[in-house]
């Protein structure tokens, strides 16, 4: 290779972004596995920068522990302000990757939650890792378009390097084998010229960006500016309105039972409260209640709405005592539930990874067929599903046995209640497990934030 060649390529890789070549820690080099750190606060410590980091067990990768943080600011409404993954090498605790991603906060406006889904690739690109779009005031940043024209770049640099080697020792053996042949001579060498001079110009791209203008070599974050809802009064007392997005407002009250134990139309009730110790967990999960209460994060108390709800349906259509700790005890062992390749074989939803603080609740196909619902007889069925409204014929179909008398279970949002009944003004009657209480819902305002029901059948 000719001196100013030579001079041209190492002054390219004097320019070129250190994310190119960087040598950075590999979680196989860990000595005992590595652990997954989320720095987070509650909703209401943004302002205050009341965050605090917690632990949240082994991972095998980086995403994986981008992944948990997620979930942890999904179910527990946080905002999640960095990750951190670290592990110990050669004695000493080394970070193998961290990274400020702004609030990742948990997009649903109609329980207050905002969560931005990072994008799929259909073909994924080797050490492309997307950071999470985050809310800044009232404007969504995201650099996804960036991340993935520097993971493509990226990619291409290695993929050219390979190639033009491999030409290269091609173009070699041609003028080895050339045995004094003019013409093969300067096939070989031409060989050799062209991948040089195509890695080259790959490689000066980046400098000649540089040179024209710095800025134009970083990818600045896409900015989206919120607009604002605007909710118009309609003069006939907004029932349209009403229909299509639901009512704020659906409690419409609420009351302590009249008779300790008996909710509406003389069904059983329980107060999921009543239990601030009884672990609905895995054995090797412990209720470290939270400052200022009474309540473990693997309790009835805090996660047993689920057991609760069932137990009051239970024991109304039973005639016998079925209380909340007598599921919860069924519902916390292996082989309770039916297999699923999403959740453990738990009737809680455990993910795989059994990460004590973040197995809370119920999965709603223990009402359906777990082993322990079959012994009783008093299994549900499902009406509605993930990810859409709850339909005209869904309604009718709930409205309809409620009214003939039968029971069921509304999974609002992170929360099951007992639907007991209509009264007269067509409105639903619920024995809400959290406080024991006896409310009062609007129906169109419910079924909005309503997932799915169980409807019991007697």
């Amino acid at each position: 290779m000719k001196p100013t060649l030579t001079s041209l390529v190492l002054l390219i890789l004097t320019f070129l972004p250190t994310s190119v070549f960087a040598q950075t820690h590999e979680i196989s080099e860990c000595e005992d596995g590595a652990t997954c750190y989320c720095e987070s606060a509650m909703l209401s410590g943004i302002e205050t920068g009341d965050y605090e980091i917690t632990e949240h067990g082994s991972v095998t990768s980086v995403d994986q522990c981008v992944e948990i943080c997620r979930e942890m600011a999904i179910e527990f409404t946080r905002l999640i302000r960095s990750y951190s993954v670290q592990c110990t090498i050669d004695g000493e605790l080394t970070p193998i990757s961290a990274e400020v991603i702004g609030n990742l906060t948990p997009v649903y406006e109609a329980v207050g939650e905002i969560y931005y889904a990072d994008p799929r690739l259909g073909v994924e690109i080797p050490g492309l890792k997307f950071t999470p779009a985050y809310k800044d005031g009232n404007v969504i940043v995201t650099n996804y378009l960036g991340e993935y024209i520097q993971g493509v770049y990226n990619w291409l640099i290695y993929a050219a390097a390979l190639l033009a080697v491999v030409m290269i020792m091609v173009g070699g053996v041609q003028y080895a084998l050339a045995a004094g042949s003019a013409p093969k001579i300067e096939e070989a060498t031409k060989r050799i010229s062209n991948a040089v001079g195509g890695l080259v110009l790959l490689l000066a791209t980046y400098l000649i960006a540089y040179l024209i203008d710095p800025s134009l070599t970083v990818f600045q974050p896409i900015t989206i500016e919120e607009v604002e809802n605007i909710q118009y009064d309609y003069p006939n007392e907004t029932t349209l309105f009403t229909v299509a997005y639901g009512n704020k407002n659906s409690l419409l009250r609420s009351q302590d039972p009249v008779e300790p134990g008996v909710g509406w139309n003389g069904t059983v009730m329980y107060n999921q409260k009543d239990y601030p110790e009884f672990l609905y967990g895995d054995d090797s999960c412990t209720p470290i209640p939270p400052a200022g209460n009474n309540t473990g994060s693997n309790t009835i108390y805090s996660s047993g709405c689920g057991v609760t709800s069932y137990a009051m349906i239970a024991s109304s259509y039973l005639g016998r005592e079925v209380d909340p700790m007598e599921v919860a005890d069924e519902w916390r062992h292996l082989g309770s539930c039916p297999d699923s390749e999403s959740f453990s074989t738990r009737c809680r939803a455990c993910n795989p990874r059994n990460v004590c603080n973040g197995c809370n609740g119920t999965r709603d196909d223990a009402f359906t067929s777990s082993d322990f619902a079959k012994s009783l007889g008093v299994t549900s069925r499902m009406v509605g599903q993930w990810g859409r409204r709850m339909t005209a014929e869904d309604k009718i179909e709930i409205l309809e046995h409620l009214a003939a008398g039968n029971l069921g279970i509304v999974h609002k949002k992170g929360h099951y209640m007992v639907l007991a009944g209509i009264d007269e003004d067509g409105n639903l009657l619920v024995n809400d497990p959290w406080g024991g209480k006896m409310s009062v819902y609007d129906p169109e305002g419910l079924w909005v934030v309503t997932v799915m029901v169980h409807l019991f059948d007697r």
